[in-house]
């Protein structure tokens, strides 16, 4: 775990209005690359190019028209996205949903009910 770049942190608040739970932990304990136990959790410096695929097509240069707007991928494992919702921010924090890859719609699942209970249930398993 490494602080934040202030470059990469004021890219993404430039694209995202965070809550601030997960603002700090970018801020402050921003992985650079965390691979835990088959999850890929981003940091500051790769969370906007981590959305290549899912929000954005790197090819086409254009938006996904399937993905929803206010989803932001923070995390995958085997694909499967991990994604904060921008506009359900309550209290400083935001709920965390999971959808798997490759079924040829997206589905959304409440993973967690906040980012900071995300944190704990990824560590504790």
């Amino acid at each position: 775990m490494v602080i934040a770049n202030e470059t990469d942190i004021l890219n993404v608040v430039k694209k995202w209005k965070l809550p601030k739970n997960y603002l700090l932990f970018l801020k402050n304990f921003s992985p650079l690359n965390v691979y835990f136990q088959g999850l890929n959790l981003y940091g500051a410096s790769e969370l906007i190019k981590r959305q290549e695929g899912y929000s954005f097509n790197p090819i086409t240069n254009q938006t996904i028209d399937e993905w929803p707007k206010n989803f932001v991928v923070i995390a995958d494992s085997g694909s499967d996205p991990y994604c904060i919702d921008v506009n359900n921010v309550n209290e400083n924090d935001v709920p965390v949903y999971l959808s798997v890859h490759g079924t040829g719609e997206w589905k959304f699942e409440l993973y967690s009910e906040s980012f900071l209970k995300f944190l704990k249930e990824i560590t504790r398993n």
